[in-house]
């Protein structure tokens, strides 16, 4: 009723009151949202990774040109699994529901990788640490895939060594604040994880 109010001022006030009974004053036109609630920061970064592998599967579709209608089976490496399998405690439950919801694809029990190699009928999908194996009735191009992820290893390692090179500056690490230095960290981190996992692609392919 708070957040009508201001597009329905007449019949959200009536409302507020015909809920329970309130106090003199107690009028919504005067009332306060609540400032102090804290933003669960476990189910913001759960949005953000659900948004970037979304983002990163419907690109794939696009580039394929496979239907969104097409249904597609799908397996993920170990990264996938501790985030999608919701028992982790740090991801929410229903995570891999949405993914597959947004996406159209369906997990299946993983096809066993015979000498680190993928199967034939399956191409490799990278998300920051997480690789998603689709299958798909098409031929795989394995050399377009190859080229992608050599460009993207190529994007990766320069993004590591900016970070890397601003890291190694003792007058930045000394004159920034606690925070910056820690997001840098983070960054560092984060591309050191894309290029293993991007590297592990290459090598099955």
């Amino acid at each position: 009723m708070k957040l009508l109010h201001p597009f329905m001022p007449f019949v959200t006030e009536e409302v507020y009151h015909l809920l329970k009974e309130r106090t003199k004053g107690d009028d919504i036109v005067i009332s306060l949202l609540k400032t102090n609630v804290i933003a669960d920061a476990n189910i913001l970064n759960a949005g953000e990774i659900l948004k970037k592998d979304i983002s990163t599967i419907r690109d794939i579709r696009k580039k394929f040109n496979i239907k969104n209608i097409e249904q597609i089976k799908y397996s993920r490496n170990a990264a996938g699994d501790r985030i999608y399998n919701g028992n982790q405690g740090r991801f929410p439950l229903g995570m891999a529901e949405l993914l597959e919801k947004q996406t159209n694809i369906q997990y299946k029990t993983p096809v066993e990788i015979l000498d680190n190699k993928i199967p034939a009928s399956e191409f490799t999908v990278v998300s920051d640490d997480r690789q998603f194996y689709l299958q798909t009735q098409m031929a795989v191009d394995t050399s377009s895939q190859k080229e992608q992820l050599i460009k993207d290893l190529e994007y990766q390692k320069g993004f590591l060594a900016s970070v890397e090179k601003k890291l190694s500056n003792e007058r930045f690490v000394q004159n920034a604040k606690p925070e910056i230095v820690e997001v840098e960290k983070k960054k560092k981190a984060d591309a050191e994880a894309k290029i293993k996992a991007i590297e592990e692609s290459l090598s099955s392919l």
